[in-house]
């Protein structure tokens, strides 16, 4: 139901599911920046390269005229309190997301708050007894509750997802399995017979993959797949994609140079992927990046480039508890 969230200068890690607690399960928890130390706010003012998709990333036409400003606030569990939006035009806040917490620090209500005070509720989110995230609800534009998603747990390494659709009498069905470096998962159709959606994700050492297929209901004939693979010891992320018959729709894959804190300094981002049967389009992407940080190890101005030279820039605030 979410879209995911691309993040430029981040390769598409794999995440193993935190089934206990959507905390890491949510996109919020991809927004906020990882900051070393007990951080209570980060303010990141940035060039609007920041929020890049991969049509604008490819897009000589991008130049940094124009600014983002956003504030991240967290609470002393070091969990997201809110984050704030600015119209960096009008230099006002446009809007901002609220995180509701209850007494075990489980992550109850995401809402978004408007500047004109109007509040709309994006996800809810339950419990059961032993404090384990079993519910997700959605709400409607005016905040009427409408469906959830719902987890059931079969064992330490299983988790089985029960997820409604419009319809309220109907269920689709997602099975998660847990086993020793692999996550395996199979989502079907609203008959709960005829298979979706089929994952295997295997985790070796630092290295890790993932192949992903979509089917069809109609007569299970093989939609798309995907071959997935990262690895942060070579510092390379690689993605292919195949049609239905075959051939491969679309291919990309990323090289990546770190400095002693951690960050990427550079990126070789190349990518090929088919515009129609027969024409291939190929694409090259170079960023460089340069850093200055505080006492703490946090950047707080990043400088980049990209391959047409275009230059971005990122300033960070980092207010800390202690």
């Amino acid at each position: 139901m979410k879209k995911l969230l691309l993040i430029l200068v981040l390769a598409p890690l794999f995440i193993k599911a935190q089934y206990r607690t959507p905390k890491n399960y949510t996109v919020y928890s991809l927004w906020a920046p990882k900051i070393n130390g007990h951080v209570k706010s980060v303010k990141v003012i940035a060039s609007n390269l920041k929020d890049m998709t991969p049509e604008k990333l490819f897009n000589p036409r991008n130049s940094a005229n124009k600014t983002n400003t956003t504030i991240y606030n967290y609470n002393k569990n070091g969990d997201i309190d809110s984050i704030l939006y600015f119209n960096d035009s009008l230099n006002i806040i446009s809007h901002k997301y609220i995180f509701v917490y209850d007494k075990s620090n489980n992550l109850t209500e995401v809402y978004k708050l408007y500047q004109n005070g109007k509040k709309r509720i994006d996800e809810g989110y339950g419990y059961d007894s032993l404090n384990r995230w079993v519910e997700t609800k959605y709400y409607d534009s005016l905040n009427n509750y409408r469906i959830s998603n719902f987890r059931e747990y079969k064992s330490n390494d299983s988790v089985m997802y029960y997820n409604t659709v419009n319809v309220p009498s109907e269920k689709c069905k997602t099975v998660e399995i847990y086993q020793k470096n692999m996550i395996s998962t199979i989502s079907y159709y609203s008959n709960n017979k005829d298979i979706y959606y089929k994952s295997t994700e295997i985790v070796d050492g630092d290295k890790k993959s993932k192949i992903s297929q979509v089917f069809s209901q109609k007569d299970g004939a093989l939609l798309r797949s995907t071959e997935e693979y990262f690895s942060p010891k070579k510092s390379y992320w690689q993605l292919t994609m195949y049609c239905s018959d075959g051939s491969v729709c679309s291919y990309e894959n990323i090289k990546y140079k770190y400095n002693e804190h951690n960050d990427i300094i550079e990126s070789k981002k190349y990518r090929s992927f088919k515009k129609t049967y027969s024409d291939v389009c190929i694409e090259k992407l170079k960023l460089t990046f340069k850093y200055e940080y505080d006492t703490h190890g946090n950047f707080v101005k990043k400088i980049g480039q990209n391959s047409d030279k275009t230059t971005f820039e990122t300033i960070r605030t980092i207010e800390y508890y202690n």
